[in-house]
């Protein structure tokens, strides 16, 4: 396999990792034997689309135009968000997701709207 040793590195790294093939022809003049390329094995968590059910940017604006936390539990349970919608909702809002749903929830209601009944209250003195 001296042949090899001829090839540029990120060729041969091309052949390593699958993205390239090589081609054996024969001398005597007879067509190319092109090998027909192995599928490429996708892991189990790419290639699929997440399953979302309501768009995160738009209920973050939403939930941020409520005026109480009250409000903003009552938004997220007329949604029924999952806990991937509930990750994406954190995210939009720079907020760490929780451990599971209810965490989640919780911290997503206290970060964003917990403060202003207190600070309402300050305002009236």
């Amino acid at each position: 396999m001296t042949f090899l040793a001829g090839l540029p590195v990120d060729r041969l790294k091309e052949l390593a990792d699958g993205r390239a093939t090589l081609t054996v022809v024969d001398r005597a003049g007879d067509p190319p034997v092109v090998p027909v390329p192995a599928p490429v094995p996708v892991p189990a968590n790419e290639g699929r689309a997440r399953a979302t059910s309501l768009d995160a940017e738009a209920v973050a604006a939403r939930l941020l135009a409520c005026e109480s936390a009250d409000e903003g539990a009552e938004l997220l349970a007329a949604l029924k968000p999952k806990a991937a919608d509930l990750k994406l909702l954190a995210k939009a809002l720079n907020i760490q997701p929780g451990r599971n749903m209810a965490e989640t929830t919780e911290k997503i209601l206290n970060l964003t709207l917990g403060g202003r009944k207190k600070h309402a209250a300050l305002r009236q003195g």
